[in-house]
């Protein structure tokens, strides 16, 4: 397991919670998310913001940042004193503690989402130590593919 915090997130229609702690993720989007017009009205957009530490570097202090291109649309600090710790999947039979994680996930739902123009969402975490970045989704409108003449 590397020594440096990480992030990531999944971005996605909808985040359904299910028995068992498991959650299903519901029409994920990559890279971009195409519409066939702009303005539009999205039902629901989801953000599952996820980051990683080294036990031996917890998190004093931890927000979760959703941008859409540079305004910020929503935050979440996170308490950093209720993160446990796991053992990472590659750590599984590895006494050595430097083995440890610590994980923070915060889900963050827009529902209604009204979209003006073609944007870009970016999720941050902004730490002690500095930002994260944990990716980015592009909104766009469809284009029209040219028909070519016989």
């Amino acid at each position: 397991m590397s020594d440096q915090r990480f992030m990531w997130t999944i971005f996605c229609d909808d985040v359904r919670r299910e028995v068992g702690n498991k959650h299903s993720f519901i029409g994920v989007y990559e890279r971009k998310l195409i519409v066939p017009t702009m303005p539009v009205m999205l039902p629901k957009l989801c953000f599952v913001m996820s980051v990683r530490t080294p036990v031996s570097q917890p998190f004093r202090q931890l927000k979760f940042s959703l941008l859409q291109d540079d305004a910020v649309v929503a935050e979440v600090d996170a308490d950093v004193n209720g993160l446990g710790a796991g053992p990472d999947e590659e750590a599984v039979g590895n006494d050595d503690a430097a083995a440890q994680v610590m994980t923070a996930i915060a889900v963050l739902e827009l529902s209604p989402l009204q979209v003006e123009r073609a944007c870009t969402f970016r999720a941050r975490a902004i730490t002690e130590t500095g930002e994260l970045k944990g990716g980015s989704l592009v909104v766009e409108k469809q284009t029209t593919a040219a028909t070519a003449v016989a």
